[in-house]
This record gives C-alpha cells, structure tokens and sequence, in this order.
C-alpha cells in the first residue's frame, strides 16, 4: 500500500530525519486524525525502508514522538542511535 496509506488516510507529514546517503537511510513521521470516534483520535506512524528488500513500512509509533529520529528511538526502544562505519 506505501504512499497510498497516508493520501487515503490524509495523513500530514511532521519531521523527518536521514542517517546517511542511502535511500534506507531514510525516515519520516506522519500523523492520521483518525475522527472524533477514535479516543486516541491522532496516530502516529514513522516510515521506513527495509536496506535488504527496498520495502517500506509504516510502523505505529508512540503518540507523543514529535521528531522521526524519537519515534525510531522509540520504536527500538533506545536512547541514541548506534554510530556505524560509513557505508561502502
């Protein structure tokens, strides 16, 4: 579904962030109102894409992350990001 996910549900990009040059090295988050009949009514979901597949997910992500790189931190449950040798 990709793309489509977040025009179907209007969904409004709020941050994103890169951590390298690669196009895996790419995440943003969005947000859905869900309407005044869903109590949580504004979701959050943080895009990524799979290095190995290409495919991208939108994973569910905590509704008070305000910046991508917070909603990957919390995604993976860690305080910063692991520093890695530069890609070849």
């Amino acid at each position: 579904m990709g793309d489509r996910f977040i025009k179907v549900l209007k969904g409004k990009e709020i941050d994103s962030f890169k951590t390298g040059e690669k196009e895996y090295n790419q995440y943003t988050l969005f947000a859905l109102d869900m309407g005044e009949s869903d109590p949580d009514r504004v979701h959050k979901y943080l895009k990524m894409r799979d290095a190995s597949t290409s495919r991208e997910y939108f994973i569910p992500v905590h509704p008070k992350c305000e910046k991508a790189k917070e909603a990957l931190l919390w995604y993976y449950n860690l305080e910063e990001l692991p520093k890695f040798s530069k890609e070849t």
